[in-house]
């Protein structure tokens, strides 16, 4: 994987469409990672009990990777986002759309670089043409 593998929006009020890649909310999985300072690699997993950087006293983070097929760059991405994103946004689309990866949805970005109040939008914007296990398998080195 490189950076643009990541799903980005780094100005205020940018979208994007997409196709959030959970057919259901049993496919939707978090891990705990500590931050580090490399560009490259910047978490490394936390080993839960035995594990050297919580003895350190580095806080882990509960992170999740939300796969997102980018329609207009027709490819997969990851949406790097908390477990707090989980409860207040995924929780809320779940709860209308039992299965999203049936929907195109715009993400639009709340929010300058740096404001810590920075949040986003997800509209449904139109229904998916094109069904999930077919980009699953169309891009198959992404699923396991």
């Amino acid at each position: 994987m490189n950076r643009s593998d990541f799903l980005y929006l780094g100005t205020d009020k940018e979208t994007i469409d997409v196709v959030i890649l959970y057919p259901s909310i049993d496919n939707v999985s978090y891990v705990k990672m500590h931050a580090t300072n490399s560009r490259e690699f910047p978490y490394v997993r936390c080993e839960e009990d035995n594990c050297e950087l919580c003895n350190e006293g580095s806080y882990a983070l509960t992170k999740m990777w939300i796969p997102v097929y980018n329609i207009k760059e027709d490819r997969i991405q990851f949406w790097d986002r908390s477990s707090k994103f989980m409860h207040i946004a995924l929780e809320n689309i779940f709860n209308k759309y039992p299965d999203p990866s049936r929907y195109v949805f715009r993400i639009t970005r709340h929010g300058v670089k740096g404001d810590l109040h920075t949040f986003y939008g997800l509209e449904p914007i139109a229904k998916n043409d094109i069904p999930y296990e077919d980009i699953a398998i169309r891009f198959s080195n992404y699923f396991v």
